[in-house]
C-alpha cells in the first residue's frame, strides 16, 4: 500500500468517526472534495498509480493531526530512485514526527504551569507582616 492510500484511509477513519459513522460509509467523492482532487486523481490514487503532491499531504496531515512533513516524507522516499535519497527522507519524515510529539509535550507542559497572576495570587494569601518594633 502507498503512502497515499494509507493516508487517504487514515482519513476515511477519521472522517468516519467525526460522524459516528463506518469507515465504507465515507465515499471517495467526499474524499475528493475535501481534498480538492479530480476523480480520475482519487482513482490513480486507490490503483497506487499515483502519489498525492505537497498540497493533499498537507490537507490530509491537518485532518489526522500528523505532521505534513510525516506524509510528504514518505511519500517522497517511496518515489525516490536512490537508495541514499529514500533513507534521506525517511529521516526527515522521522525527524518530524520527533519534532511535533516534542511541541505537544511542551505545549502541554506550559499549559499545566500555572500563570503568573495565579501564583502571585496564592503567594499574597499566605504573606504576613510583622513589626519588630
Amino acid at each position: 500500500m502507498t503512502a497515499t492510500k494509507k493516508y487517504i484511509e487514515q482519513l476515511r477513519e477519521f472522517l468516519a468517526k467525526e460522524i459516528k459513522a463506518k469507515p465504507e460509509d465515507i465515499k471517495d467523492n467526499q474524499i475528493q472534495r475535501i481534498l480538492g482532487i479530480a476523480s480520475s486523481t482519487m482513482s490513480r490514487y486507490n490503483t497506487e498509480q499515483s502519489q498525492a503532491d505537497d498540497d493533499v499531504a498537507i490537507i490530509i496531515a491537518q485532518y489526522i493531526g500528523v505532521p505534513p512533513m510525516q506524509i510528504i516524507g514518505e511519500i517522497k522516499a517511496e518515489q525516490a530512485r536512490k537508495e541514499e535519497t529514500k533513507n534521506w527522507w525517511i529521516e526527515q519524515s522521522k525527524k518530524a514526527v520527533g519534532a511535533f510529539m516534542g511541541a505537544a509535550i511542551l505545549s502541554a507542559t506550559l499549559a499545566a504551569t500555572p500563570t503568573n497572576s495565579f501564583a502571585s495570587s496564592k503567594m499574597q494569601d499566605s504573606i504576613y507582616y510583622t513589626n519588630f518594633d
